[in-house]
């Protein structure tokens, strides 16, 4: 039972794996047993919180952790419309733009709370913190007056030791595998990570192709 308690908070063990290596067959199942169940059953939401089924920390790919949650949080609403219009109706196909953005959100919100006290005690005010409708922290400044897209100009806030701000610059600093200020200048289209230097060195560091190159360019 326990087992099955962790499978169901934190989903089977393939989500956590490359798209590629999710299983193709599917056990078949008797239909009508499962019509049977089904009026035997009432939707029930179970689930607390999106943080409850995911961690954050088990990705390595920023694409996949956003997916993955797309498709819990696509779940969860699900299930709140069954329990609302008690109807059957299952949302299919491939995610939507919007599925992926309300997923970067969630992990914006979550990246963040550390940092809600440390801008209370005006720790950045440098910085023109303020939080925008959806409740995310965003920088501020002289730029609001500018042509720049809103992201540009006030850039969501993240602390630099959060798996999220990880994962977000490795999946910028892959995208060129360029050196530490040009990702650092990337990030900074739509992220203000604090240390972000420091960060975008760490995952430069780490990168195995920008590591194949640098010995190939500097043989012992």
């Amino acid at each position: 039972m326990n087992q099955l308690n962790q499978q169901w908070m934190t989903g089977p063990e393939f989500l956590y794996l490359p798209e590629q290596s999710w299983p193709h067959d599917i056990t078949r199942v008797d239909n009508d047993e499962v019509d049977k169940e089904r009026r035997k059953t009432q939707p029930v939401l179970i689930i607390t919180s999106t943080q409850d089924a995911i961690d954050c920390k088990k990705f390595s790919s920023w694409r996949r952790l956003l997916r993955v949650t797309a498709y819990v949080l696509r779940f969860v609403h699900t299930l709140q419309a069954k329990k609302q219009s008690n109807t059957d109706k299952e949302p299919g196909g491939p995610l939507l733009p919007r599925e992926i953005s309300e997923a970067t959100d969630y992990w914006l919100i979550q990246a963040q709370k550390p940092l809600h006290q440390r801008v209370a005690n005006g720790e950045f005010k440098m910085l023109s913190p303020f939080t925008d409708e959806q409740g995310i922290l965003r920088v501020g400044g002289r730029l609001k007056e500018s042509i720049m897209t809103y992201n540009r100009k006030h850039p969501a806030l993240l602390p630099h030791d959060h798996q999220f701000s990880h994962l977000t610059m490795r999946n910028i600093h892959e995208s060129g595998h360029n050196g530490v200020a040009t990702t650092v200048a990337k990030t900074r289209e739509n992220y203000w990570i604090l240390k972000a230097h420091s960060l975008a060195k760490t995952v430069k560091y780490r990168c195995a192709l920008c590591q194949s190159w640098s010995t190939e360019l500097n043989p012992k």
